[in-house]
């Protein structure tokens, strides 16, 4: 079996331990993501393919690296049997890659809720609206943490 992960960072000690226990049962690993100043550099894993530099809460400058990167994930996930993302924002650029192709399963990891996401507000809904649309078909979603599925 074949997965691409989509990490939104290289060496995330939660995405890293994932991985292995994954890589340790026999699947063959692809991973592809991002880098990010100052955060896990020296874990970078061999053989990745790095999507780009983005740096914390440079949501513009995100967004921007997230659709340069399209053709990139358009290729890795061609042959992949599974996509497992870490995080909704790799989720959509890992749908909207293979969009038109059949045949890749995707799963989506959530590992903590982020306060914005929870809001009782006009940005609060809009954000979960958007997280339910990508959400939509068959996404198999995996939970680390009781906030997300009480909230």
């Amino acid at each position: 079996m074949k997965i691409v992960f989509f990490v939104p960072t290289f060496g995330f000690p939660r995405h890293v331990r994932r991985i292995e226990a994954l890589r340790s049962r026999g699947a063959d690993v692809r991973i592809v993501g991002f880098e990010r100043p100052n955060q896990f550099a020296e874990t970078k894993p061999d053989g990745a393919l790095s999507l780009g530099e983005i740096v914390d809460l440079d949501y513009l400058g995100r967004g921007i690296a997230l659709l340069k990167s399209i053709g990139a994930v358009r290729k890795a996930i061609e042959s992949a049997d599974i996509a497992y993302c870490f995080g909704t924002d790799m989720l959509a650029l890992a749908r909207v890659a293979n969009r038109g192709r059949k045949g890749v399963r995707f799963v989506l990891e959530i590992g903590d809720v982020a306060d914005v996401v929870t809001r009782k507000n006009v940005l609060g809904w809009g954000i979960r609206w958007v997280e339910r649309a990508i959400l939509s078909g068959d996404v198999l979603l995996v939970v680390t943490s009781p906030t997300y599925i009480d909230e």
